[in-house]
């Protein structure tokens, strides 16, 4: 940041916040996470997580449970932003929040359950990033975070974060009339499908074949494969991961009728 985004940091944060040594906690967060634009997501947090953020990012505090509550709580406020924020302002602080991320899983070592956790938060955030990048018509931007989310889940090993990443990178190949790499995901969300429990997997990968499947103008079967996505897209939501939780029959017709409507 240059010395007039500096004062223009301190006068926001001056302007809501009297005490000083939050003051100087949100300045440190700020200039960290992308300076302005990422107050509004740091406000959510209490000072003691303010604290303790700043801590683990200056290497001072190792990461733990609390940590990584932390860091599951601002990318859910990110996530949430979007609507309010709009992709110019929530990307560059959501691409800061992964690089912190990232530093920390390269960085140190912790108990593998939080490991797995703040890979599961950095696959997100990278989706989330890569959603962003796409509202914006940058597609070579878009592409880059959500094949880092893919390797993060892979990484997990988790069939179902994986199954998702590959049908993100599926909706990008879509709409850069990549038929082939719209059919290789969609069987990579098939095969994940039938290893995870979820069963909001099964109308993604059929919304992605109903997509190649238009493309090479079959159109009777696009449309098989289109209304049994939203059928299997009406399966309850109960025991499924938050990140599924935007699927449903109308959010698929959304999805179909504007590509990558949904992060």
């Amino acid at each position: 940041m240059d010395a007039s985004a500096c004062v223009r940091l301190l006068r926001a944060i001056g302007v809501e916040e009297t005490d000083v040594k939050r003051r100087e906690l949100l300045f440190e967060l700020a200039l960290l996470l992308g300076g302005s634009k990422a107050l509004g997501l740091l406000r959510a947090l209490t000072l003691e997580e303010e604290e303790r953020l700043a801590g683990v990012l200056r290497s001072t505090w190792r990461v733990d449970e609390a940590a990584v509550c932390t860091f599951e709580k601002l990318s859910m406020q990110a996530h949430q932003a979007d609507d309010r924020s709009g992709p110019a302002t929530l990307l560059p602080v959501v691409n800061r929040q992964r690089e912190a991320v990232a530093r920390l899983l390269a960085r140190e070592s912790m108990q593998p359950s939080l490991r797995d956790r703040l890979l599961s938060t950095y696959a997100q955030m990278s989706q989330l990033a890569g959603f962003l990048a796409y509202d914006l018509r940058d597609y070579m931007a878009a592409e880059q975070p959500r094949r880092d989310g893919l390797r993060a889940a892979l990484d997990l090993g988790d069939p179902t974060l994986i199954g998702y990443m590959h049908y993100w990178l599926g909706r990008l190949a879509a709409d850069q009339d990549r038929t082939a790499t719209v059919l290789d995901h969609a069987l990579a969300v098939q095969s994940w499908a039938s290893r995870s429990p979820s069963k909001l997997l099964a109308p993604l990968h059929e919304s992605l074949f109903s997509v190649a499947y238009a493309a090479e103008g079959n159109a009777a079967a696009s449309v098989r494969t289109h209304d049994r996505a939203l059928v299997s897209a009406g399966a309850p939501k109960d025991n499924e991961p938050t990140f599924l939780h935007w699927i449903s029959p109308l959010a698929l017709e959304l999805v179909a009728g504007a590509p990558c409507s949904s992060g």
